[in-house]
């Protein structure tokens, strides 16, 4: 299929590559510690990304584990261990709803029914085969010879109780709710019947995420906490948690697949990129992520180091708070656009590493629509709109600009765009500290401009969940506050499209969000990751689903 061709281009190209701008602020509130870093991470410039694949009507039965081989009769003992560094730890209490569950995925511990494997096709999960019955039902058949990590069998009645748990949470995740799916129901032994509210074309591509994974029936607790140790199906055991700062996990004796080469690992939570670059090259860690910019002429220069730059379908972007304050006006919001040098960022801040950005999706995915409204860099138009709409000396604009340390490139981002804002007269009071404590007001619309790193095919493999969560009336993660009844009408009607006609629409709404300067979407990113040279099998996720799988092992 096409979208597999156009990833594995750009994989072939970007993936195993082994081996700021710096004014400071008008006003600066650095509530991240003394020793934060600020740098790189995600999507890329190569001239293809993931597109999200058309789920088939019917797959073929397939017994085997998610990219690997049928288990063997008697599996080798797993040997080694590791230390993976994450920049996120669980906030929530390992709520199945919330961001904590892609721990229970990127960390093997638990398992969706449906899987996007690492050359982008979605392939059999815990789920052996689907069919969609008619425009409302579709069928899901259960694997079999399944045990939880807790030593319960994986059943047909499990995975139903797990999917209306989590569809019937006060928050249900992004992407699958109760507005989507009615009715989730066993039929005979093995199969689960999901039926939705109106025609839904992409319900495969809503159960990839790390929300869908299916734990035991003993880790949904009577008060609708989780106990994460009861487990999934994975091929990793969680054993122990150190709170806000590491967690530790075995290998599995009874995973399903084949069996992990892995005998342990710890995860260590570290949100400040050149702590877990020094990590790395201390051998403290064996395998970081979002790898910082400055840093990486110190690791590809290593030779006991090896640099992967993967393409993502990633955006950074600068929310605007379109429910309270100046940026309500458009004509402020196409200001602030007009004020941003794109290519300077991409090219001086980001070094090279993203391309800059129009509209929400990169010119090579093929929802993306290359005829929508550009925002050059234009200071003269960006002080001319301030002027129209009544700042100026005797009234200037004065907002807030917030970012996060996570993703280390943004903290650069924020200072180079703080400098392109001034010059134009708007002045920031710039916070950048730990997503964490940002959240809440940015969801409450307690805010000014909001810069986030956001992957549009993170919880549905297809753009219709970004576009759903982020800018939909009622979007579970809808930053800028944006409503629209023409806007959400579309969506609805999209989910009942074939492929062709649903990318159309993708591609006229990102074309709305520009015209209006929604969002200011800025770079489209790439991934940066690095590991040890005796790490073998380890390779980035196209949307960042796994980090550790069966096929990881340590040499030497």
């Amino acid at each position: 299929m096409k979208y597999r061709i156009r990833l594995l281009a750009a994989l072939a190209a970007m993936a195993l590559i082994a081996a700021a701008c710096g004014d400071t602020a008008d006003e600066v509130e650095d509530a991240a510690p003394a020793t934060t870093a600020t740098t790189a991470a995600p999507t890329d410039t190569a001239p293809a990304t993931t597109a999200a694949p058309e789920a088939p009507a019917t797959t073929q039965a397939d017994d085997s584990a998610p990219d690997t081989t049928a288990a063997p009769a008697e599996p080798a003992e797993p040997a080694g261990t590791l230390v993976v560094t994450e920049t996120f730890g669980p906030n929530a209490g390992w709520g199945i709803e919330t961001d904590d569950a892609l721990l229970f995925t990127n960390y093997g511990i638990a398992e969706p029914l449906v899987v996007v494997d690492f050359d982008g096709n979605l392939v059999p999960g815990l789920a052996t085969s689907w069919e969609r019955r008619s425009e409302l039902e579709w069928a899901f058949e259960i694997r079999s010879g399944v045990t939880f990590h807790d030593g319960s069998d994986l059943t047909a009645t499990a995975v139903a109780d797990a999917l209306n748990y989590l569809l019937d949470s006060p928050t249900p995740p992004r992407g699958l709710s109760r507005s989507i799916v009615a009715t989730v129901a066993v039929e005979g032994d093995s199969t689960v019947v999901m039926t939705t509210n109106g025609p839904d074309a992409v319900l495969p591509q809503r159960l990839v995420s790390g929300n869908s994974a299916i734990l035991s029936p003993s880790a949904y607790l009577p008060d609708r906490t989780i106990d994460p140790f009861a487990g999934g199906t994975g091929p990793f055991l969680l054993v122990d948690i150190v709170p806000d700062q590491l967690i530790r996990l075995e290998a599995n004796p009874n995973y399903w697949g084949e069996a992990p080469k892995l005998a342990g690992f710890e995860v260590f939570f570290v949100p400040d990129g050149q702590v877990r670059s020094g990590m790395l090259r201390s051998g403290e860690a064996q395998i970081i992520a979002q790898v910082p910019i400055t840093d990486l002429p110190l690791l590809e220069g290593d030779p006991n180091l090896v640099v992967l730059k993967t393409p993502l379908p990633r955006t950074t972007s600068v929310y605007l708070n379109n429910i309270a304050g100046p940026t309500t006006n458009q004509t402020v919001r196409e200001a602030i656009n007009y004020a941003i040098d794109r290519e300077l960022i991409a090219a001086a801040v980001l070094e090279g590493s993203d391309d800059p950005a129009i509209g929400p999706f990169p010119f090579w995915e093929e929802w993306a629509d290359p005829t929508i409204r550009a925002f050059p860099y234009e200071p003269d138009t960006a002080r001319a709109l301030l002027a129209e709409a009544g700042y100026g000396d005797d009234n200037p604009l004065r907002l807030r600009l917030w970012t996060y340390i996570e993703r280390p490139q943004l903290s650069d981002i924020a200072v180079a765009m703080q400098a392109m804002l001034r010059d134009v007269g708007i002045s920031t009071e710039l916070t950048i500290t730990e997503y964490g404590p940002l959240e809440g007001s940015v969801l409450a619309g307690d805010f000014d401009l909001f810069i986030l790193s956001r992957s549009h095919l993170l919880d549905v493999y297809d753009p219709i969940g970004f576009l759903e969560a982020d800018y939909g009336c009622e979007g579970g993660y809808n930053l800028s506050h944006f409503c629209d009844a023409e806007f959400d009408a579309a969506l609805t009607a999209a989910r009942g499209m074939d492929t062709a006609e649903r990318y159309a629409v993708y591609g006229e709404l990102s074309g709305v969000l520009q015209d209006r300067a929604i969002t200011g979407f800025l770079t489209h990113q790439i991934a940066i990751d690095a590991h040890s040279s005796n790490v073998v099998g380890y390779r980035t996720h196209p949307m960042g689903h796994y980090v550790i799988t069966t096929d990881v092992a340590v040499t030497g």
